[in-house]
């Protein structure tokens, strides 16, 4: 028995050695030695006449022969047996021709090998083979080309070995590709009737009749290309020129001429054609195109005249009207114009300034622009001109001077003048003015004077108060306020409560009535803290009223009242003045809430610092 069912006796496997009972081990696990086969008759070339034909051969496996497969051309594939060694298979055939034989044999593990021979089947056979066309069709009518025909082939008795096709009433003959279903492909054929020959010849020679097939070729005619380029009456200004335009099925391309010349084919892309033509002379020109298909049948021609006028290769003239070289401006925007000139038109005019980038100038022939020269020195300013074909200019430079702005340089004043509160200021400035720099001081001065020193500088003196002063300097300079310039001078009061001293700024000033607490509130001299701000002081009398005339402001403070004046306002005081030892005392605090004065306080030094 076969226990685990792989074609090896149980008593097989155990003489060699492999377990009955696994498949997967049997003496063929490792074999990998092919079959052996061979096809023994008929012999390879041999030509039969008998209908039925034996095919044999041998086959054998160096373990176990699974399979013996015969393929014959027009069967289907069969399978034998073999019987101590040998195979055979018989097969009957209906009509001779040429046949192949192909034996392959496999071993249980799936090795091949594979036998290969040939022979042919002749019958008696008097009759040529018949030909069928099936495109196209007899008498049909075509209108394109290439043509590919198609049409089939039989013999009664034997195989076609051979088709052939004449284009010219059997003259020459070509062969088609295929025997039984053919086929060849004309490329091309004259306008009007045309036949077609086909003919067939079997294997035992016998050639057939020609068949001939009548078709009608009617072309259609050509459209006339169009050209797009260039457009009818152009100007053109190089004497090398890419013409281009379309065309339409069936054209295969298109030819361009100019003027009398011969034509020249253009190169075509889809339905697109275009040509490069060159070395025509300076003037008006005909440029003509026609389509042209595959039998050289030319369209109808398209025309368009052009006319060449050689390009320009002159720059154009540019140059500056305003400013003149070398002029000098106000740091600011200066305004630049000018002219350009050139035979066939400007096409734009540029502007740089030093190292920056060229920009557009508005205008062409007359242009202008507008630029910002914000630093002092000279400036320089180049422009450039571009014609209509491209040729651009050398640029041009103009130079032009930005002045230094106006500065005015104020020198330290006199420290020592300080001390007693007079201003000895020197100032100077850069530039010659219009007229002589105006001075305005505000604040606590008491008027003061200029004296010119030379045509740049000048001394400003003036009598100063406590408080701060703002001195500015400003210069009319080509009609216009071109610079203003001011300092502050600021000083302070220092009053210590029993002392008689009175610190200004740096002056030591001697008081009749030295600051003193009273009610734990700190008073100090009306008359001296007016005079020490530089104020006018008044008294009346009658209303008991001391007043400080600052400039435009007016304050006024009534005796044993809590209520002050501004200008007329009035304002309320947290205190009221007195009268000690004859002399107005004020509180402190008043100060600031009337005159608006920054008051401090160092208790351990029992000092005061008021600040206008």
């Amino acid at each position: 028995m076969d226990s685990d069912d792989d074609g090896w006796m149980n008593i097989d496997e155990i003489n060699r050695g492999t377990h009955p009972a696994d498949p997967m081990s049997n003496p063929s696990m490792d074999d990998n030695e092919p079959p052996k086969v061979s096809i023994t008759s008929p012999a390879n070339g041999a030509e039969l006449t008998d209908k039925i034909v034996k095919i044999q051969g041998t086959a054998s496996d160096n373990k176990m022969l699974e399979a013996v497969e015969i393929e014959v051309t027009g069967f289907p594939l069969r399978k034998v047996t073999v019987s101590n060694g040998i195979w055979q298979s018989n097969y009957e055939f209906s009509r001779g021709g040429n046949f192949e034989i192909t034996v392959t044999a496999k071993d249980r593990v799936g090795n091949s090998s594979t036998a290969e021979s040939a022979f042919t089947v002749i019958f008696d056979d008097e009759d040529p083979p018949r030909i069928d066309f099936v495109f196209p069709q007899q008498g049909a009518t075509i209108d394109s080309f290439p043509v590919l025909f198609k049409g089939r082939a039989s013999d009664v008795a034997n195989s076609v070995e051979l088709v052939e096709y004449s284009l010219d009433s059997g003259e020459t003959w070509k062969e088609a590709k295929g025997t039984n279903n053919w086929q060849f492909a004309v490329p091309i054929a004259p306008v009007g009737r045309n036949e077609f020959w086909v003919r067939a010849t079997d294997t035992v020679g016998n050639v057939s009749r020609p068949f001939v097939l009548v078709i009608n070729i009617e072309m259609k005619e050509l459209e006339i290309p169009t050209i797009t380029y260039p457009i009818d009456e152009m100007i053109v200004d190089s004497s090398t020129l890419t013409v281009s335009g379309t065309f339409a099925r069936p054209a295969s391309f298109v030819e361009v001429k100019i003027d009398d010349e011969s034509w020249v084919r253009a190169t075509t892309d889809g339905y697109l054609w275009h040509k490069e033509l060159s070395n025509y002379d300076e003037g008006e020109h005909t440029l003509t195109a026609r389509a042209v298909d595959i039998y050289n049948r030319p369209s109808d021609s398209h025309s368009i005249s052009f006319t060449f006028v050689p390009r320009d290769s002159t720059p154009p003239e540019v140059f500056f009207k305003t400013p003149s070289e070398n002029s000098s401006f106000e740091i600011g925007y200066v305004e630049f114009s000018g002219d350009a000139s050139d035979d066939s038109g400007i096409a734009f005019v540029e502007y740089q300034v030093g190292n920056s980038s060229w920009e557009k100038a508005v205008g062409k022939e007359e242009w202008s622009f507008r630029q910002n020269l914000g630093e002092p020195g000279i400036s320089s300013v180049f422009v450039r001109a571009t014609d209509a074909y491209g040729n651009t200019s050398e640029a041009v430079e103009l130079k032009v001077i930005i002045l230094d702005p106006l500065e005015f340089v104020f020198e330290e004043a006199d420290s020592d003048e300080l001390k007693n509160g007079k201003l000895v200021l020197e100032v100077s400035w850069n530039r010659e003015l219009d007229s002589d720099p105006q001075v305005i001081l505000s604040g606590v001065t008491n008027g003061f004077e200029t004296e010119n020193l030379d045509d740049k500088k000048m001394i400003i003196r003036a009598d100063l108060g406590a408080g701060q002063t703002d001195i500015l300097v400003y210069g009319f300079l080509n009609g216009r306020v071109e610079k203003s310039t001011s300092v502050k001078y600021q000083a302070v009061v220092s009053l210590t409560i029993g002392s008689d001293i009175m610190v200004v700024g740096r002056n030591i000033v001697k008081i009749p009535e030295p600051a003193l607490i009273v009610d734990g509130r700190l008073y100090i001299p009306f008359r001296s803290m007016g005079e020490a701000f530089g104020a006018k002081v008044s008294w009346d009398a009658d209303t008991k009223t001391a007043k400080y005339q600052l400039g435009d402001y007016s304050y006024e403070m009534t005796l044993n009242s809590s209520t002050a004046k501004v200008n007329g306002g009035a304002i309320e005081m947290s205190n009221v003045p007195l009268i000690i030892r004859d002399r107005m005392m004020i509180p402190v605090r008043a100060v600031s809430e009337v005159l608006g004065a920054e008051v401090d306080y160092d208790a351990e030094t029992r000092t005061a610092t008021i600040t206008l």
